[in-house]
C-alpha cells in the first residue's frame, strides 16, 4: 500500500510539473493520467477513463455550450448596455453597473469569458470619458473672448480653473478602476454558481463521489444561498474600495460640490450608452431563444433539487434519474437544433443558433480534459 501511495504521489508530482512550467500543452498533460495510472498499477484503465465524462463533465459542457451562444448571438452586450444606462452615468454608478454585470455574467459563464466580454465596455467608457474631458479642457483654456471691441485674446476664466479638477493622472486612475471593476467582480461571479467557473464546477463533481452513500447533496440552490450573501458583501466592499482609490477625486466632487465639466462628462456618456444601446435595434428572434433557453436553465437548476431531499420537480423521475448536467446538455443540444431566424414559409434557408463546426473550433476542449484529470486524481487519493 506505501509503495502504490508513493507512486500515486509521484506521478501527481509529474502532472503538476508539467502544468505548472507548460513544458508540454496543459490538454496533454491532463491526459497523462489515462496513461500514467494504469501503468504504475493505481487505477484501472476503466475507471480512469471513466473520470473524463461523468455527470460533472456534462455540467461543464453543457453550460459553456449555453454560454457560447449568448455570445454568439450578442445577448451580453445588450445586457450590459442596458444595465449601463439604467444605474446612471456619474462614474461611481457606472463602476457599479460595471460590477453588477460583469458578475452577473460570469455567474454563468466562466471568469476568462466574461472578463473578455466586459473588457472591452470598460475601455470605451474609460475611452469616453478622456475624450470628453480633453475636449472641454481644450475648449476653456484656449476660449477666445472680444473686450470693449478690442482685439481678440486668450482670457483665461478663473471659475474654469476650479473646474478642471480631473486631470490626466485622474483619468489614468480612473481607466485602472474600470478594468479592476471587471477583474474582480468576474471572479465573485464566478464563485456564485455551480455552473461559474470550472473550479466549482470540479466541487460539485467531487463532493458526488465523496458523498455518494450519504444523504449530503450539493446542489444549485443551497450552493447558491451559501455563497450569494459573501459575494454581495465582497462585491460591496470592493466597490468602495475602489472608489476611494480610483475615484476619489470624483467621489468627493459629485457628493460635495457641483461641478458643470463633470455634469457635463456624465450627460456626455449617458447619451453614449443610450445611442450603442439603440443601435442594437429591437430584440432579435436568436437573441430572443437563447435568452429563453438560458433563463429556463436556470429555474430548472434551481428548482430541481429543493433541498437536497428531492423536494424539487426531480421528484417526479426515478431517483437520481436527472441531474444538472441533464438539463445543461438539454438547452446545450436546443441551441444547435433551434434556428437562428424566425421560420417563414418562403424564402427561408434553416440554420441552426450555433453550427456544430462553430462550436468545435471555439469550445475549450482542454479544461474538459483537466475536469476529468482532476476527477482521476481526486479517486487516487481517495483509494490510498
Amino acid at each position: 500500500m506505501l509503495i502504490k501511495a508513493s507512486k500515486c504521489g509521484y506521478v501527481v508530482l509529474i502532472l503538476l510539473i508539467y502544468w505548472i512550467s507548460e513544458a508540454i500543452p496543459v490538454p496533454v498533460t491532463s491526459l497523462l493520467p489515462l496513461i500514467l495510472f494504469p501503468l504504475t498499477g493505481i487505477l484501472k484503465a476503466s475507471d480512469v477513463a471513466s473520470n473524463y465524462f461523468k455527470d460533472t463533465a456534462s455540467l461543464f459542457f453543457g453550460s459553456v455550450t449555453l454560454a457560447y451562444a449568448i455570445q454568439r448571438v450578442n445577448l451580453h452586450r445588450r445586457a450590459a448596455l442596458f444595465i449601463l444606462t439604467v444605474v446612471g452615468s456619474s462614474t461611481k454608478w457606472i463602476m457599479a453597473g460595471l460590477m453588477t454585470t460583469t458578475c452577473l455574467i460570469s455567474m454563468w459563464i466562466n471568469n476568462a469569458a466574461s472578463t473578455s466580454i466586459m473588457l472591452p465596455v470598460a475601455l470605451a467608457i474609460a475611452d469616453e470619458y478622456e475624450q470628453h474631458t480633453n475636449s472641454l479642457a481644450n475648449i476653456n483654456e484656449h476660449s477666445i473672448v472680444t473686450i470693449n471691441g478690442l482685439t481678440p485674446a486668450n482670457v483665461k476664466d478663473e471659475s474654469t480653473e476650479q473646474e478642471q479638477k480631473v486631470s490626466s493622472n485622474d483619468i489614468i486612475k480612473l481607466r485602472k478602476g474600470l478594468i479592476l471593476c471587471v477583474a474582480y467582480s468576474s471572479v465573485y461571479g464566478g464563485l456564485s454558481t455551480i455552473v461559474g467557473s470550472a473550479a466549482t464546477v470540479f466541487l460539485k463533481g467531487y463532493v458526488d463521489e465523496q458523498y455518494a452513500n450519504t444523504n449530503f447533496r450539493l446542489t444549485f440552490l443551497n450552493y447558491l444561498l451559501l455563497t450569494l450573501p459573501t459575494v454581495v458583501l465582497m462585491m460591496i466592499s470592493c466597490w468602495l474600495w475602489l472608489q476611494i482609490r480610483f475615484n476619489y477625486h470624483g467621489l468627493i466632487q459629485s457628493c460635495c460640490s457641483k461641478n458643470s465639466m463633470l455634469n457635463a462628462r456624465d450627460e456626455h456618456l449617458k447619451q453614449t450608452l443610450r445611442r450603442q444601446y439603440n443601435e442594437l435595434g429591437p430584440l432579435q428572434w436568436k437573441e430572443g431563444v437563447v435568452a429563453i433557453l438560458f433563463l429556463s436553465a436556470i429555474v430548472l437548476w434551481i428548482t430541481r433539487d429543493l433541498a437536497g431531499n428531492g423536494s424539487g420537480w426531480g421528484s417526479l423521475m426515478p431517483r437520481n434519474a436527472v441531474s444538472n448536467g441533464t438539463v445543461a446538455l438539454l438547452m446545450a443540444v436546443l441551441t444547435m437544433i433551434l434556428p437562428n431566424e424566425k421560420p417563414r414559409l418562403k424564402d427561408w434557408k434553416y440554420n441552426p443558433i450555433i453550427p456544430w463546426i462553430d462550436l468545435s473550433k471555439n469550445y475549450p476542449w482542454g479544461t474538459l480534459l483537466m475536469l476529468g484529470a482532476g476527477l482521476s486524481i481526486a479517486q487516487a487519493f481517495q483509494v490510498y
